[in-house]
């Protein structure tokens, strides 16, 4: 018996088959493109991510060795493919970071009202929500608005290849911006104000639900079983908290890729003016029956990447040689201290709690003694802050964990891990999970057929706590220190803006 996690991202797609006991049997990984037609649009073509997804479930169920069970899939929110009734796709995908609908998001935003839309869904308008796109495309494209028969999200978008039925969980429900979150149900409210139909989605059922068996005529050149299952999976972040461990109340899971992201569980749904005011999405959890709310930095992992692109030829050099990655050597160059440069990581706008798409990067206090070595120190250092930023709102909105579990290619870092547990003075677990947002969807697979009890049971063979990074008291009052600087340099930097 295996489990099957599917995880679709902006970039590409990875299937990993687990045992039961947690165990990867097989996995593969595939690449599509991000088609970008204009300047300030992208697109993803829903061919090419079937075909990515059809390969990858392919050679990980060939390579594993034992019968697929159960599958569920992880996908990132938001991005929908127009279907026409005889289940072709129509156009392509527009993807979140798309935005194209900015103004149509403005408009609904005035009609509706920032509070009560929000009292609602759990959200602040923007654009990469799935209604603008559809209002978009019925503003722009009549020709094709005209023949979709459903707008089907990644997630279900591949379930429904499979399966030929368009369910997708409530969380990824809640991306679309028309779910009512307290209710668990579209809003008539909003779809009414949209002039949309609750019927032009797929059908919102809970996470870890079956969906059906895989087409008969298709499980054979996939590698599957007339026997196995669809269950509903989830939007990604909080399908990776559970692939994470971060289960309960008050644990939340920090996934450092190059978007970082603290994905929060809470048994209610914190809809209160002061995360409104701070822009942290609330909506509902993956892990049935709660609720999470979200703190991100767009440009973590991507910051690092651009010191990497720009500025460490040596360093990459050297990792080439010694077999190592370059984020190994260059956090080995750097000591275990701190630098008053300071770095703003706004290169693509900011996450929570601003959420202003204008704001842009810079470096401070640089002098004639600055090495490159201090730069890439204050690159991620100036990450840890903007975290520090998101975790202290956070707790003034009564919603800062107690608990991190940390995944994702940045915990593969010791040094910027204790940073991050001196800065907020918490500890944080770096787990031994692989492929945290397969697992998450492998432990919805075996939910929603009965193999564990609850998703707990399901996380708990798949996530270990593999290093546990406590605070150290001597750093505590120089991190306050560079944190008072910080905080004032988002509003500082405003009139420099090009």
């Amino acid at each position: 018996m295996a489990l099957l996690g599917i995880d679709a991202g902006i970039t590409g797609v990875k299937a990993v088959v687990f045992g039961v006991d947690g165990k990867m049997l097989s996995s593969a990984y595939r690449e599509y493109p991000l088609h970008q037609p204009r300047p300030g649009w992208a697109e993803l073509a829903p061919g090419e991510i079937w075909a990515a997804a059809a390969e990858v479930i392919s050679c990980s169920a060939r390579d594993a060795g034992e019968e697929i069970t159960a599958l569920a899939v992880s996908s990132m929110g938001e991005a929908a493919a127009p279907v026409g009734r005889d289940g072709k796709a129509l156009a392509n995908i527009i993807a979140p970071i798309d935005g194209r609908s900015a103004a149509i998001a403005a408009e609904l935003e005035k009609k509706v009202g920032r509070k009560r839309y929000f009292q609602i869904t759990g959200l602040t308008p923007h654009p990469c929500y799935t209604a603008y796109h559809m209002l978009w495309w019925r503003e722009n494209a009549a020709e094709v608005f005209g023949k979709v028969w459903k707008f089907i999200c990644m997630q279900d978008y591949i379930g429904y290849r499979l399966t030929g039925r368009a369910a997708m969980d409530h969380s990824m429900a809640c991306r679309t911006g028309l779910f009512d979150v307290r209710r668990r149900q579209w809003s008539e409210e909003l779809f009414d104000a949209a002039g949309l139909a609750p019927e032009m989605l797929s059908a919102p059922q809970a996470p870890g639900t079956v969906v059906g068996n895989v087409r008969w005529e298709i499980a054979g050149e996939l590698g599957l079983s007339k026997r196995t299952v669809v269950v509903t999976g989830g939007h990604d972040q909080p399908v990776c908290a559970i692939g994470a461990g971060a289960t309960s109340e008050g644990v939340a899971d920090l996934s450092l890729g190059t978007v970082e992201c603290l994905t929060n569980t809470h048994k209610e749904a914190m809809l209160t003016d002061e995360v409104l005011a701070h822009n942290f999405p609330v909506y509902c959890h993956a892990l049935p029956g709660h609720y999470t709310t979200l703190g991100y930095n767009f440009t973590s992992g991507g910051l690092l990447r651009w010191y990497r692109d720009n500025f460490a030829a040596e360093e990459a050099a050297a990792a080439r040689r010694e077999g190592r990655s370059v984020y190994d050597v260059l956090f080995d160059e750097i000591e275990d201290g701190f630098t008053d440069v300071l770095v703003v990581p706004h290169l693509v706008g900011t996450g929570t709690p601003y959420l202003d798409p204008l704001a842009q990067g810079a470096i401070v206090n640089l002098s004639l003694s600055t090495t490159r070595q201090e730069i890439f120190l204050a690159c991620a250092q100036g990450a840890v802050l903007e975290f520090m930023l998101n975790y202290r709102v956070m707790g003034e909105c009564g919603l800062a964990p107690h608990a991190i579990n940390a995944i994702g290619g940045g915990a593969r870092s010791s040094k910027w891990l204790q940073m991050r547990s001196d800065a907020i003075g918490t500890p944080v677990n770096r787990m031994g999970v692989e492929e945290a947002g397969c697992a998450g969807a492998a432990v919805l697979a075996g939910l929603g057929t009965g193999v564990y009890a609850d998703a707990t049971e399901g996380a708990a063979a798949f996530a270990r706590v593999e290093t546990t990074f406590t605070p150290r008291a001597d750093r505590r009052e120089r991190w306050e220190t560079l944190y008072r600087k910080y905080r004032g340099l988002y509003e500082a930097l405003k009139p420099f803006r090009v």
